[in-house]
């Protein structure tokens, strides 16, 4: 084809090539192009720059990261540990303060401290995870690949997927005062991101800590 001719589908027919385009947006009538392919390389790509996994204590404990966001960990941990960001959660979801008969200062006070107890717990048995993490529910250890895992100190969780013996990646984690918080929309969106979470992992061939290794080894 060529500039003089340039119709590379027929109009009749769902379109399956096109034209590159030159870095002043011109296109390149010398490089064509499969349509299905290109789509697929760019959803791939949008996949990887869109979620990620960072190391937090290599080379056991990981975490997602989503965008340009912070990893969900320091997420979590900068807004437990925020009195504003916390004054405001407590402000919206008051009702939820009625299960532990204390008030929004004390519910600040305390979250900061399990929140600072729960990182370092974290940090100190970082080979030991085992003993920091239980299976999510009743249902989900039934499931023997990639398992749904949660830590939790007093109301905060944090949610993870086990990969291997000690080995976890988080991603996310909720502010749960009772049972009825399951229902709230907040921890609904964290659940659902934890499937993602575990949908990636699969999509990706991560399985055990040395897939895992390789995987974060390639993203950096």
């Amino acid at each position: 084809m060529s500039s003089e001719n340039p119709i590379l589908n027929s109009p009749y027919d769902e379109p399956k090539l096109h034209y590159a385009t030159d870095p002043d947006g011109s296109l390149n009538y010398n490089d064509i192009r499969d349509i299905k392919n290109q789509l697929i390389e760019k959803i791939i790509n949008l996949q990887v720059d869109f979620m990620k996994i960072v190391p937090i204590f290599a080379p056991y404990l990981h975490s997602f990261k989503f965008g340009n966001s912070p990893d969900e960990l320091n997420r979590l941990f900068d807004m437990w540990t925020d009195t504003v960001q916390l004054y405001d959660y407590f402000k919206i979801n008051s009702d939820v303060l009625k299960y532990e008969k204390i008030g929004i200062d004390e519910a600040i006070t305390q979250t900061i401290e399990y929140a600072n107890l729960l990182y370092d717990l974290l940090s100190e048995n970082r080979a030991n995870l085992d003993d920091l993490f239980q299976v999510l529910s009743n249902y989900s250890s039934c499931i023997k690949f990639l398992p749904k895992y949660k830590s939790k100190k007093r109301w905060l969780r944090l949610y993870a997927i086990k990969i291997d013996s000690n080995y976890y990646v988080i991603t996310g984690g909720a502010i749960k005062q009772s049972q009825e918080m399951r229902g709230h929309p907040l921890t609904r969106e964290e659940l659902k991101k934890l499937e993602q979470c575990r949908n990636f992992l699969i999509d990706y061939d991560v399985f055990d800590s040395d897939s895992l290794m390789d995987f974060v080894e390639f993203e950096f």
